[in-house]
């Protein structure tokens, strides 16, 4: 089943439904924000933090007028608090998100989707999800933008060690031994993919994030792989006013414009 509905406004749809994903065995909630079909130059996959769900770009940014402003058609999927990742008990949202969706998109938008004009973005567990699918797959993407990220999942289990509610939680996604794999390692992710060529990257963070000494680790690792990698870093919290900034900046940064 597939249904949306939602608002058209100067020659932009702002939509919200449901679709049944064969990866998830079952219908999922997306967002959707389609500029007029003649406009459209990409399409951006826009991922979700921990916290929120896949309307909430839509509800705290301006983000509709930066995807008319670029000619992007931008799809926001909801994955719960999965990481992005194919869970171990529970369900293949990186499956979702990096072969059933995009495929969905091309057949039924009819938007581009190839290398040249896909690009991924995401905030905080989003940002994780969004350097996971360009450097897992870096033929696919043009460009990569992560903000505000979580980017060392080993970091987040040590700190929550003894909080037995998330270690049930990540024991449904990793199992019950908490390993992070080779396939959710950034770092050996990044290493394997410097060996080919790897999409433009914007890496931002706020300096009084707690994250921040993450993003700051990650930059320097791809900069030694001689990546190319946009970095920039400003005043600012684990916040939505700092999120609506920094996607400005990293469109800027990464997105071709005519």
């Amino acid at each position: 089943m597939t249904a949306f509905s939602g608002a058209f406004s100067s020659g932009i749809a702002n939509l919200s439904g449901v679709f049944t994903s064969g990866a998830l065995n079952m219908s999922t909630h997306l967002h959707i924000i389609l500029p007029a079909p003649d406009k459209v130059r990409g399409t951006l996959l826009l991922l979700h933090g921990l916290s929120s769900g896949c309307e909430a770009w839509s509800r705290k940014t301006s983000i509709e007028r930066y995807a008319t402003e670029y000619g992007l058609a931008v799809f926001m999927p909801e994955v719960q608090r999965s990481w992005y990742i194919d869970m171990k008990y529970g369900l293949p949202y990186f499956t979702y998100v990096s072969e059933e969706l995009p495929a969905w998109i091309a057949s039924q938008f009819h938007v581009p989707t190839d290398p040249e004009h896909l690009y991924v973005a995401g905030l905080s567990m989003g940002g994780f999800g969004a350097m996971k699918l360009a450097l897992t797959y870096p033929d696919r993407f043009a460009g990569c933008m992560s903000l505000s990220p979580r980017l060392y999942l080993r970091d987040r289990l040590e700190q929550k060690a003894n909080i037995e509610q998330d270690r049930r939680e990540w024991r449904a996604i990793l199992g019950e031994d908490l390993i992070v794999g080779p396939e959710n390692d950034l770092e050996l992710l990044a290493d394997a993919a410097a060996k080919s060529p790897v999409p433009r990257i914007y890496l931002a963070c706020g300096t009084e994030d707690s994250l921040y000494p993450e993003s700051v680790r990650m930059r320097d690792h791809l900069r030694s792989l001689g990546l190319n990698i946009t970095y920039e870093e400003w005043s600012g919290t684990h916040s939505w006013v700092f999120w609506d900034k920094a996607i400005q900046r990293g469109l800027e940064a990464v997105v071709a414009k005519d």
